[in-house]
């Protein structure tokens, strides 16, 4: 069985290192579009592909608006034109494959019904005073866990899917569809993805901040859109000052269910540690204002698409402009040769 996975990673530096080496134990290769990242994302692919990590790093700019789905579906198509892959798994740079070992995962692939499309149930890490601040390594150094029941969380794309460009991904990685139906999902027996989504507080802030500037630039934005995002940030808005005061309320804010039932659950099925631990570091103003600017150079393109535009359509009607002209022209000598010719008489 031949797997690949698809992900768009921005500003992951923290993590990267250690997704990619730990799901490489899983699929036979990992595509990851570099969001325009302005940390050493890139930096450390290049190192992990330089190793000869079956890894592929795809640039597509910086975008201004958050359309991860459109752009993971994209990159899903991209990686079944260079092989007829069985299954796709479409992964955020902090998610993790968590089972005893590919065997395994295999054959609950395989027992899937028709139309063999699958689901990973999620458990979200969340940071924890408990926690030991000297370790590195998030997949080890966090270990609470919200206590939820099992459910679907992330899809799991067969070739047959994956290849037909009518398949649709969303934002998100929730639900799979075809000519916009969704499609029937099955939970795996036992494989889940172990997610990671905060690792400190400045990692926090950042997503906060960076994911409310791009998903409220984008046209179809709702207000229940991304809504853990959006409150995290609206959390941001109540601190008096740059320092943050209150984390644990940011925390509460982006991760609701935290007043909930939480246990202690280690991920044991970690297989990589991190080696490029000078490169792990979060830069949250850079972050930031990086978004800012693709925000800026976005509006700054798409007036001059607008310009280009209007010179176009002045172009394309001035013969019009200049054979009216013309013919008022010669409309008026003509009314003034009748008139001089009238007065004459």
């Amino acid at each position: 069985m031949r797997l690949a996975s698809v992900t768009l990673a921005r500003d992951e530096a923290d993590i990267i290192e250690v997704f990619v080496r730990h799901n490489l134990h899983f699929v036979d290769c990992m595509y990851i579009i570099d969001d325009g990242s302005t940390d050493a994302t890139r930096a450390i692919l290049d190192l992990l592909q330089g190793e000869g990590l079956p890894l592929v790093r795809i640039e597509d700019g910086a975008h201004a608006a958050y359309n991860q789905g459109r752009r993971t579906t994209g990159l899903m198509h991209r990686a079944m034109r260079d092989e007829a892959w069985d299954f796709i798994f479409a992964l955020d740079a902090d998610e993790f494959i968590a089972i005893a070992d590919r065997a395994t995962l295999e054959a609950e692939l395989d027992a899937l019904p028709e139309p063999r499309i699958g689901a990973f149930s999620v458990t979200n890490y969340f940071p924890h005073a408990d926690d030991d601040a000297t370790d590195p390594n998030p997949l080890s150094r966090l270990t609470h866990v919200l206590d939820l029941p099992r459910g679907a969380g992330k899809v799991i794309v067969p070739g047959a899917f994956a290849g037909h460009p009518e398949t649709l991904i969303s934002d998100g990685n929730h639900i799979i569809s075809r000519w916009h139906a969704e499609q029937p999902v099955t939970l795996l027996a036992t494989a889940d993805l172990a997610h990671f989504p905060v690792r400190s507080d400045d990692q926090l802030v950042a997503k906060c901040m960076v994911s409310y500037i791009r998903w409220r630039a984008r046209p179809d934005y709702k207000a229940s859109t991304a809504s853990h995002h959006i409150e995290g940030a609206r959390a941001l808005m109540k601190e008096p000052g740059l320092l943050l005061e209150r984390p644990d309320q940011l925390l509460l804010a982006y991760i609701p269910q935290l007043e909930g039932p939480v246990a202690v659950r280690p991920f044991v099925q970690r297989r990589a540690a991190p080696r490029y631990l000078d490169l792990a570091r979060t830069y949250p103003y850079r972050r930031v204002l990086a978004s800012l600017d693709a925000l800026v150079e976005g509006a700054r393109a798409g007036t001059a698409e607008l310009n280009a535009l209007r010179v176009q359509v002045t172009k394309a009607q001035a013969p019009f402009h200049l054979a009216l002209a013309a013919a008022l022209r010669k409309m008026r000598r003509s009314f003034l040769k009748r008139w001089l010719s009238l007065r004459m008489k």
